[in-house]
């Protein structure tokens, strides 16, 4: 039986500079029960104390847990890998035996060049942007209790809302032709 030192101030639970020595102590008692045998002898001082003195029963109990607790989730990993391990080999078998064969209901494939004009060998040409005829695009009437309604260079009113960011109050106050005064007009329309 061996004993196995903790010291909660200045150990440390990494395997690489703890051993459970005195002079290289564990810094929990969980792990220092996880990497040790359940027979060794447990040595436990606190952060604020001189002397080590024997683990309690309660620190012991739930160290045992945490050991349980970890090496279930080892067992658990370890299964999902050697689980995924053989999917992959599964999947490379299968991908192994897997044949290409070429689909003789399609077209043969020819190589074109970009100077082609061959209609059998390239398709139809696009028609450009340009020969498609444009429908002019008719506007309505600006409804000046609902619309900025400020004329702009063009002769036309503005078509956007009454709260238009465009065009300033007094601009849109001076719009002819509204039933009230703009600022009650705008007052309801954000009703």
């Amino acid at each position: 039986m061996t004993v196995v030192y903790v010291d909660e101030g200045h150990g440390s639970d990494s395997l690489d500079s703890a051993c459970g020595s005195d002079a290289l102590p564990f810094r929990t008692l969980s792990e220092a029960y996880l990497h040790n045998s359940p027979d060794d002898e447990y040595k436990v001082k606190k952060a604020n104390e001189d002397e080590y003195k024997a683990a309690s029963k309660s620190a012991l109990k739930e160290a045992v847990s945490y050991a349980a607790q970890q090496q279930r989730k080892a067992m658990k990993a370890a299964s999902k890998k050697t689980t995924q391990e053989a999917a992959q080999q599964e999947a490379l078998a299968q991908a192994t035996t897997t044949q290409i064969e070429e689909d003789l209901s399609l077209a043969v494939a020819r190589p074109v060049r970009l100077n082609d004009t061959d209609s059998t060998m390239v398709g139809k040409p696009r028609q450009s942007e340009e020969s498609k005829p444009k429908a002019p695009r008719t506007k309505g009437p600006v409804d000046v209790e609902k619309q900025c309604g400020v004329t702009l260079p063009n002769g036309a009113q503005c078509a956007r809302s009454l709260t238009c960011k465009r065009h300033g109050m007094g601009s849109k106050r001076a719009v002819p032709g509204r039933s009230l005064p703009y600022d009650l007009l705008l007052k309801q329309y954000q009703e």
